[in-house]
């Protein structure tokens, strides 16, 4: 042989059995602790589910394991959600009720309010007192006292007041009445008046 190659020794060749005994050893030791291990778990119980929230939503107790079990299950389901759908529909109906009347409500008072300004104002109007009004309401007042008299009585007081008085109480009075007044006014001052109420002059 070459040299530099290690020559094999019994005692070597002794070492390389021993290592491969070894080896197959500890081989059968690693199976049998596998086969213990599955025999113990085989012999152990079922782990149970952990128990469900009951606060979340409602699951099936179980999933059935057969197509009928399965289409039951689902029509159960659809049955539900029919049901809650109907539920909405009728709580949705009731609230579109609930606004119609408060709408209702809402257009009564209005028109009450309307109503009741209304009046306030017609009755304030109507009692308010005659001589808190302005010249023109006191001229007219006073206007419709010498309609009442008699053409020559009225021509007669007329004469003898103030002309730009007895101007704005012809003026207010109806022209029928005025005209009465007029004629019984001496015919100068009938002519001037009448040119003074011709031209709007007060």
């Amino acid at each position: 042989m070459a040299e530099g190659i290690p020559q094999s020794t019994p005692q070597r060749q002794k070492g390389l059995t021993n290592g491969r005994w070894v080896r197959i050893r500890a081989i059968g030791v690693l199976c049998a602790f596998a086969v213990l291990v599955a025999a113990h778990a085989a012999a152990q119980p079922a782990v149970q589910p952990a128990a469900e929230d009951t606060t979340g939503p409602a699951q099936p107790a179980d999933v059935p394991e057969t197509p009928e079990g399965l289409i039951k299950a689902i029509q159960q389901r659809e049955t539900e959600l029919a049901q809650r759908a109907d539920d909405l529909a009728k709580k949705e109906e009731r609230l579109k009720i609930l606004e119609q009347d408060i709408r209702a409500m809402v257009d009564k008072y209005v028109k009450l309010r309307d109503e009741v300004e209304l009046k306030a104002k017609q009755n304030a109007k109507q009692n308010a007192p005659q001589n808190q009004g302005g010249p023109d309401d006191r001229f007219g007042q006073l206007a419709k006292v010498y309609e009442q008299m008699a053409p020559d009585d009225a021509a007669a007081r007329i004469d003898k007041m103030n002309e730009a008085v007895a101007l704005k109480i012809l003026a207010a009075a109806k022209p029928k009445a005025t005209a009465k007044i007029l004629t019984g006014l001496p015919a100068v001052k009938a002519a001037r008046l009448s040119e003074q109420l011709a031209t709007g002059r007060r």
